[in-house]
C-alpha cells in the first residue's frame, strides 16, 4: 500500500470507523471473543497461552492485510464509478 492509501485507510478507519464501537452486534461479538479466550486460556499453561497469542496476533495480522486489500478494491471501484458518471 503506497503512503496515500495508507493515510487514507488510517483516515477512514480512525474517522469514519467511529459508529462501529457503538454497533451492538460488534459489541456483543468483542464481549463473547473475549469471554471465549478467558475460557481458553484459564486451560492453558504459560507456553500454551503464548503460541495462543501469537496465533491470534497473526490472524489479525492476516485480517488487517486482507481489509486494507478489501479498502484498495472499494477505492478501485469508487474511481470507476465516478469516472462512468462523471459529465464531460
Amino acid at each position: 500500500m503506497d503512503d496515500l492509501m495508507k493515510c487514507l485507510y488510517e483516515f477512514v478507519t480512525a474517522r469514519r470507523l467511529r459508529t462501529l464501537w457503538s454497533d451492538p452486534e460488534y459489541r456483543e461479538l468483542s464481549q463473547s471473543v473475549e469471554s471465549r479466550w478467558n475460557k481458553i486460556e484459564e486451560g492453558l499453561d504459560k507456553e500454551q497461552q503464548r503460541e495462543l497469542r501469537t496465533l491470534m496476533e497473526e490472524v489479525s495480522a492476516q485480517n488487517s492485510v486482507e481489509n486494507e486489500h478489501f479498502f484498495r478494491a472499494v477505492l478501485s471501484l469508487s474511481r470507476e464509478l465516478y469516472a462512468l458518471v462523471r459529465v464531460p
